[in-house]
């Protein structure tokens, strides 16, 4: 089905539009101005065409499956309603969701026009509305769905690392900043990420949220639009730990390599800023796989440690930290 419409062009630079190909919907509206998106920044950017609809017909501005896939850039309004009595220009709203500013171009591909029939519906006040099998089921009523743990392509634990050496020890190259507690905004902890790889580009709070609530041994803090990890760092924070009674024994595993060196010398924070211990035999197993395929058991007598002075704190469920362990408080277990 074909239509003739007619067209005026208001400026010098507007290009009236065409179909790309035969059986395209849509035609190309392109930009008659510069300009420049911030990222959440909306801008009225003009065509310099006006149309004459007829009656039956209605234009509607849709985004560029491109731009929005790409850039992050669509039609704010989408799709933006042409009606048949409009005479003035067509504008488009823009609207950048992306962490980067965006740059319009006069001859750029801003959106793409759909011209369609429409029906011009009569309305029929009743008492009642027939009945059918849907009823009155509202917002997801037709089935349930499952929450995708990731809202992007990016795997949990590539999240989860990234998100560690972040606020770990690398705030900096991060563009974040950590405060006396380790806490950082999550908004610019978010943009960080996005900024430091293409394949964190697509990832938002909804993503961060997820590895906080799901990931092991609660690595990470989310509360009031901060968050931060509660152990492991490098850099210089104080985290206050809530207060909680220590078990008399911890554990550690490590390589066998260096049980001689630990049992002469004692547990040492090596490049952290603290020494990691577990609560259980099972965890400090598991943490010393990382190290070593069948790792040494270490116990330590926690309980003469703290009378001793040393400042054993709870870290997160099953792990504790304290500045070192003398070698007189560890035995191997295994």
């Amino acid at each position: 089905m074909t239509a003739s419409i007619k067209i005026k062009t208001l400026h010098q630079d507007a290009i009236v539009p065409e179909h790309a190909r035969t059986g395209d919907a849509g035609v190309d509206l392109r930009a008659i101005e510069n300009a420049t998106i911030a990222p959440g920044d909306v801008h009225i950017i003009g065509t310099g065409l006006a149309l004459e609809l007829p009656d039956d017909l209605v234009a509607l501005v849709h985004s560029r499956s491109g731009l929005a896939a790409k850039q992050r850039v669509a039609v704010l309004n989408a799709p933006g309603v042409i009606d048949s009595g409009y005479r003035g220009e067509v504008k488009v709203i823009l609207i950048n969701h992306g962490i980067y500013p965006f740059e319009v171009k006069t001859g750029d591909r801003i959106a793409q026009l759909v011209i369609q029939h429409f029906v011009a519906p009569t309305f029929e006040v009743v008492d009642e509305l027939s009945s059918s099998d849907r009823g009155a089921g509202g917002f997801g009523s037709t089935g349930t769905s499952t929450v995708a743990p990731i809202a992007t392509a990016t795997p949990a634990k590539k999240l989860s690392k990234r998100l560690s050496h972040a606020l770990r020890h690398a705030p900096d190259d991060y563009g974040i900043t950590l405060d006396a507690g380790g806490w950082a905004d999550l908004n610019d902890v978010v943009v960080g990420l996005r900024l430091s790889s293409p394949k964190l580009a697509d990832i938002g709070c909804a993503d961060v949220q997820f590895v906080v609530d799901h990931g092991s041994k609660e690595r990470f803090e989310l509360a009031g639009g901060r968050i931060r990890a509660t152990y492991g760092h490098s850099v210089d924070v104080a985290i206050d730990h809530l207060g909680s009674s220590i078990p008399s024994e911890l554990f550690h595993g490590t390589s066998p390599d260096s049980v001689t060196a630990i049992l002469a010398d004692g547990l040492r924070p090596m490049t952290r800023r603290l020494v990691h211990l577990s609560g259980d035999e099972e965890t400090a197993e598991r943490v010393g796989r990382r190290k070593h395929s069948n790792p040494a058991i270490l116990r330590i007598d926690a309980a003469a440690a703290l009378r001793d002075g040393h400042d054993i704190r709870l870290a997160a469920d099953t792990t504790y930290t304290v500045a070192s362990v003398p070698a007189a408080y560890i035995t191997r277990v295994a």
